[in-house]
């Protein structure tokens, strides 16, 4: 009992867990311990249900689900009640998932950063219907619809880790089309990472830069531009000298366009 609730049964972690295996239906395709470790709740076991954080209370709901092993994983809105601090706890614990399983995930979201931190494929619903379907790289970049016109536009790209710099605390990543350093260790060596990289964070040039602060300068090819609100213009690029690579969004104003040519 709850101190001072009398009748109000306390339910604990553990027990919630096993709850999901037993309405498990199908083959045993994930234990108990591998959710544990999986989704880090270890420590959470021995706690009642009551006394967890918003982040920690997601975390446990995912794996009660995932213990009666379904085929297929429906996220509807998993973040939208969590606050700010929450939301960025269970975040990492998603990649995870998103990582590990060998399992189709839906994730419903109208909060774009969450979508582009983890979907592979992106499908675009507008009034009940679907708009448009297919990888989230592409569908960012493409011209025809609402996303390349939003003020918080980003490009996704994938990356592997092949250099760390712990005198700097840097990471470089291999990309498609060239080499980016990124803030933070992100290893171990061979491991996979997103990127997200923000129209307004690039810049264009017509010569590699010197001299500067600036730690990544790539050869890119224009593909288009697209105009914007506010006298700026979207361009699409492709990362390499003849764009064989990764795809790159940059926001700027239509005066450097038309300075640049």
């Amino acid at each position: 009992l709850f101190p001072g609730c009398s009748g109000l049964a306390r339910l604990w972690v553990r027990d919630d867990l096993t709850d999901g295996l037993r309405r498990a239906r199908g083959p045993l395709r994930i234990t108990e311990a591998e959710v544990t470790q999986l989704l880090g709740i270890g420590p959470l076991l021995s706690r009642p249900t009551a006394a967890l954080s918003g982040g920690e209370r997601q975390r446990v709901a995912i794996g009660r689900a995932l213990l009666s092993q379904p085929e297929l994983l429906l996220m509807d809105e998993p973040l939208s009640a969590l606050d700010r601090i929450s939301r960025d706890e269970i975040l990492p614990w998603l990649e995870r998932l998103h990582a590990a399983l060998q399992m189709p995930v839906i994730l419903v979201s109208h909060d774009l950063s969450e979508v582009e931190r983890l979907a592979d494929t992106l499908v675009l619903m507008e009034a009940g219907r679907v708009r448009a379907a297919g990888p989230i790289a592409a569908m960012q970049a493409a011209p025809s619809l609402p996303l390349i016109h939003r003020p918080d536009l980003a490009a996704v790209i994938e990356g592997v880790v092949v250099a760390l710099d712990p005198a700097y605390g840097l990471s470089t990543l291999q990309v498609p089309g060239g080499r980016i350093v990124v803030p933070g260790n992100l290893g171990p060596i061979g491991t996979r990472r997103r990127l997200r990289v923000p129209a307004t964070d690039v810049s264009l040039g017509r010569h590699a830069p010197s001299d500067t602060t600036i730690l990544n300068a790539l050869p890119a090819l224009i593909l288009g531009a697209e105009a914007a609100e506010s006298y700026q213009v979207t361009v699409r690029l492709a990362l390499g000298a003849s764009g064989e690579g990764a795809g790159r969004l940059a926001r700027v104003s239509r005066r450097s366009i038309d300075l640049l040519g």
